[in-house]
């Protein structure tokens, strides 16, 4: 059998003159006094430790409805009967207090901005983001059909979404594209008006510095005549692609020639994630003469930019640009295999495509990108060095 909740002892106030005050306390618990009540419409919940404390809160709430009943009285004949015809016309759909904030919003009484002095705020705004000339053309234009539509001295606080479609209907616009067309453009001076619209920097896109086959071939060439240490950490940088740190770290023994791939473990990665990275062909002629079962790829951080400023000196190059190797590893891949997913594994970028774009790749030819795989040793005496050579 299903157990009655126990009622509740409810309490009233009095006020001054000894009258019942209507407005409920009621105890939910031994301690805990809760007073109901609503003000303009809205309901209102609090909760006191004691009865005294309650008591008070609802004279103040019945003291402050009665000076709000009472400011009623102090309107002329003329406010009332405006009040009544006002509520008559509204016929429930607002309240009056709700009516009287739209029209004061969209008819401010002063400091008011025209909208012809939005519209050149919002294309001031575009030309210093660096928008195009032909966009800015493009809301000029809507810009000014619309104003000359709404009359010069249009105030844009009153302007709204609905204005816009009968601006439209009394132009004749009945094309979809065209209606769509106004309706963005008018939106975006609305949200700018507003604070709604998010600045923007329009900004061509600025590709990553890569080296052309020829540049790269002069620097390996130079550094196998000049630093010949140098080679297998600047032939995994530019046939590979790993980044300068990996290569730091790279040991001889996650070098695999027979099977034909570079293992980059997660302690040495960027990411700190595992990959394997192909061995081209061309890859393999560089570094296959320097190869040792077991060591340090390169000599470090510092004797390898040592050595690398000597070659580049020899080389006639005065300029490393950050991870030029990695970028232009990149794009020689991609468009050599024109396969942004493979790329993306090789290099162990795990973001996004439009990253790997924007990051990543630049502008190359298939042919240039042939040639770049093509970049090997001269022809000659291998040399074999010693470990204490690479220190």
């Amino acid at each position: 059998m299903r157990r009655k909740k126990p009622k509740m002892p409810v309490y009233y106030a009095k006020d001054g003159r000894g009258r019942v005050i209507k407005i409920p306390i009621r105890e939910e618990r031994p301690g805990y006094f809760r007073v109901d009540s609503r003000v303009r419409g809205r309901g209102q919940r609090k909760c006191f430790s004691d009865l005294t404390a309650a008591e008070n809160h609802a004279r103040s709430l019945a003291l402050a409805e009665r000076n709000e009943g009472m400011a009623a009285f102090l309107l002329s004949d003329a406010q009332r009967h405006d009040a009544l015809k006002a509520l008559a016309i509204l016929a429930g759909s607002a309240s009056l207090e709700a009516s009287a904030v739209e029209y004061v919003r969209r008819h401010p009484a002063r400091g008011a901005e025209k909208l012809v002095s939005t519209a050149a705020r919002y294309i001031r705004q575009m030309r210093r983001e660096g928008a195009r000339r032909i966009s800015i053309k493009d809301k000029l234009w809507k810009f000014r059909a619309f104003c000359k539509g709404m009359g010069k001295d249009a105030v844009t606080a009153a302007i709204e979404t609905p204005d816009v479609e009968r601006w439209m209907d009394v132009r004749g616009y009945t094309s979809r594209e065209t209606r769509r067309s106004y309706r963005v453009a008018v939106n975006c001076l609305l949200n700018f008006y507003h604070g709604r619209r998010k600045n923007r920097e329009h900004r061509d896109e600025v590709l990553p510095t890569i080296w052309r086959a020829r540049d790269v071939e002069r620097l390996m060439r130079t550094a196998a005549k000049e630093a010949p240490e140098s080679v297998p950490a600047l032939a995994v940088m530019f046939f590979a692609g790993l980044r300068p740190y990996e290569v730091f770290r790279l040991n001889w023994s996650r070098v695999n020639l027979t099977d034909g791939f570079i293992t980059v473990t997660p302690e040495s990665s960027k990411v700190r994630s595992a990959r394997t990275v192909e061995i081209s062909d061309n890859l393999r002629q560089w570094i296959a003469p320097h190869y040792r079962d077991s060591g340090m790829l390169s000599g470090g951080q510092y004797v390898f930019r040592r050595l690398r400023e000597k070659v580049m000196e020899k080389a006639g190059i005065s300029d490393w640009p950050t991870d030029v190797a990695r970028h232009t590893f990149a794009t020689a891949h991609y468009w050599h295999h024109q396969d942004a997913a493979r790329t993306m594994k090789e290099l162990g970028h795990f973001g996004s495509v439009q990253t790997f774009v924007r990051h990543y790749k630049s502008l190359m030819t298939p042919s240039e990108a042939a040639a770049f795989w093509e970049i090997k040793p001269a022809a000659g005496k291998v040399i074999h060095l010693r470990r204490d050579a690479v220190a």
